[in-house]
């Protein structure tokens, strides 16, 4: 039985996805980055004064331990970050941030914003608004799944 538009909504995820992930790499390719390598480093460019551990990136991304351990060392390699014991536990290892990351971050940003600008292109406040909460509870619905 050949699927309507109505059911394809996996299908038009992935597509999304492809050309978001177009965009991203292509911004990345510059800095010699991935799709995750970034993220991380958004993610404690914008934590700010909070410390940042192997386990919150970990939770964040929503991966294997081994998997934050890859990224990080890739992303230690290139001069993105260091790491060290937390000394209020050595057993924690901390994940900051390098002034290289600092100045490249805000560039990033920018193309980021203007990939949401392009995305949300003629949709009122309100429609973005129930847009993101929609995706939420799409992301929920899939979190409780697995």
């Amino acid at each position: 039985m050949p699927q309507t538009k109505e059911r394809d909504i996996g299908l038009l995820f992935k597509r999304i996805n492809m050309q978001i992930k177009k965009g991203i790499d292509k911004d990345l390719m510059e800095y010699d980055l991935t799709a995750s390598q970034s993220r991380v480093l958004f993610f404690i460019h914008f934590r700010e004064e909070d410390k940042t551990s192997m386990k919150d990136i970990e939770e964040y991304l929503k991966v294997t331990h081994p998997t934050v351990i890859g990224i990080v060392k890739r992303l230690e390699e290139k001069g993105f970050v260091t790491t060290a014991s937390d000394p209020e536990d050595r057993r924690v290892k901390l994940v900051t941030i390098t002034k290289k990351t600092m100045k490249m971050v805000k560039k990033l940003d920018r193309g980021k914003r203007k990939m949401d600008e392009m995305l949300l292109k003629g949709f009122t406040e309100r429609e973005t608004k129930e847009l993101r909460r929609m995706l939420s509870k799409i992301e929920d619905n899939l979190m409780e799944a697995d």
